[in-house]
């Protein structure tokens, strides 16, 4: 898979597809694809107490807030869009692709010659979500950057952000290619308290920082 990518001294966290030339509008019908099998929450426990949610139900209570407001602020920018189920992508191959020059970004992404449909739907586009991961003072290079991947993640006992890490593929599927991929990190500031507000508000961010992408394309 061939992408550009920008030549910087930090790390490019997202590439673009030579074809990516006209972008998406707001009018383009999307399916959404991962979201079903995508989140993934650090340090539960943490969670648990500062939410006061139980420990044996914190998982689904945060997937389920975190993912379904996802959605709806997706659906808000792209009205056309629509969730597809997680079983769409179940034989999809394992992908890898390179975003920088340490930097890689693995998935499932639907197979050559394959068009994906559901319940009579064939959008020009997936948003694919491989991942999206909630912890506290979180970096991405640490998980997206193979030269970092024998480092231990530190759990620091005092907490400055709530963060949020995406991977995601924005598919052509009419002509089975990647046209952008991307790994998004988001940190909201914590203090000393924490809502399930603030959870919304990050899953906001990530749109919009997601809506922002979607804007870069290859002039011809």
């Amino acid at each position: 898979m061939f992408f550009f990518v920008a030549c910087t001294s930090s790390h490019q966290w997202s590439a673009v597809h030579p074809s990516y030339k006209k972008g998406i509008s707001s009018n383009d019908a999307i399916g959404i694809v991962g979201t079903q099998n995508a989140f993934i929450l650090s340090r539960a426990k943490w969670f648990s107490n500062r939410l006061e949610i139980p420990m044996d139900s914190i998982h689904q209570k945060t997937d389920h807030l975190i993912i379904s407001n996802f959605i709806n602020e997706f659906k808000i920018n792209y009205p056309q869009a629509s969730v597809f189920p997680d079983s769409v992508e179940k034989d999809w191959p394992t992908e890898s692709q390179k975003l920088d020059k340490s930097i890689f970004l693995k998935g499932r992404l639907p197979a050559q010659g394959i068009v994906i449909s559901h319940e009579n739907k064939t959008p020009p586009y997936l948003f694919i979500l491989h991942e999206f991961l909630i912890g506290t003072d979180l970096d991405r290079n640490l998980y997206y950057d193979y030269t970092q991947g024998d480092q231990e993640l530190e759990i620091k006992t005092t907490v400055h952000h709530i963060t949020a890490i995406l991977s995601y593929t924005l598919w052509d599927n009419l002509n089975q290619r990647p046209l952008l991929s991307s790994v998004v990190e988001i940190q909201e500031p914590f203090s000393t308290r924490l809502t399930q507000e603030q959870l919304k508000q990050i899953s906001q961010k990530a749109v919009k920082q997601i809506h922002k992408e979607f804007s870069r394309r290859i002039i011809p």
